[in-house]
């Protein structure tokens, strides 16, 4: 397991690779939660998983939980999650029944689709440059494949 995050103008990013253990989880959470605690209006969100494994339903409520208490969530103009697990988008479906957005979301199967739909969400972001910083801080992201 790994976790990455960083940000590219008003795009916050984080990629999670391999299997979900209780250090990837907190570290998810910590980022998301500065995530929501820094929210600005055209803030975009960019979610990569790959190889994970199902979160807990602890781990689950904890996400929805952040989510639901942030009170700037409506500046969210845009978040993308991409991944090939169908793990995942369950784990996105399931907050989603538990919380309601107040923002735009999609799931894609490979980054580019992912930074060019939030490159259309707000037109400050450069979505070659936000593919650009994930691959230049995630180990091994040129043998990933999606």
């Amino acid at each position: 397991m790994a976790f990455y995050s960083g940000r590219v103008g008003p795009c916050r990013w984080a990629c999670i690779v391999g299997k979900t253990d209780d250090a990837t989880v907190d570290a998810f959470l910590a980022n998301l939660r500065d995530v929501v605690d820094h929210l600005e209006p055209g803030s975009l969100v960019l979610d990569l998983a790959h190889g994970v494994t199902l979160p807990s339903a602890k781990d689950r409520k904890a996400i929805a939980e952040i989510i639901a208490s942030a009170p700037k969530s409506h500046m969210i103009a845009g978040h993308a999650l991409v991944t090939t697990s169908p793990i995942a988008r369950g784990v996105l479906t399931s907050i989603n029944w538990i919380v309601r957005r107040r923002f735009p979301e999609e799931i894609f199967g490979i980054p580019e689709q992912g930074a060019a739909w939030l490159a259309g969400q707000n037109s400050d972001l450069d979505a070659t440059a936000l593919l650009r910083d994930v691959a230049d801080h995630v180990e091994g992201w040129d043998r990933i494949r999606w």
